[in-house]
């Protein structure tokens, strides 16, 4: 009398390992890429006379109404309130406004 075999819960093949590596690996690169454009477009800003108010910087009570998504959160980036670009970077608007979905985007200089 033989023992049957032990049934295998987890069967996979290695082709469907390496497309689930590929789709995690393109998901991560891509939020990694956006995390890197809000930090590069906070320099920009801020060099150009305008800047970025974060959340932690704020001194009103008023909070983000969109948060942003927890693998941004991961990676380091931080929720802003309000985004002021510099009037040379008004054809961005619409980009920074994807970019900062969580923010109030604004054209010009803060007004002091």
């Amino acid at each position: 009398m033989t023992a049957a075999p032990k049934r295998r819960w987890l069967s996979f093949s290695l082709r469907t390992l390496f497309v689930v590596v590929t789709v995690v690996a393109c998901w991560l690169g891509w939020n990694l890429y956006t995390v890197r454009e809000r930090s590069r477009i906070a320099i920009a800003a801020s060099e150009g006379g305008g800047g970025v108010v974060f959340q932690h910087e704020s001194r009103s009570r008023r909070v983000v109404k969109k948060d942003i998504p927890w693998s941004w959160k991961l990676l380091g980036a931080e929720p802003a309130l309000w985004v002021w670009i510099p009037s040379g970077m008004d054809e961005d608007l619409a980009y920074v406004r994807g970019i900062y979905p969580e923010a109030e985007v604004f054209l010009g200089v803060p007004v002091d």
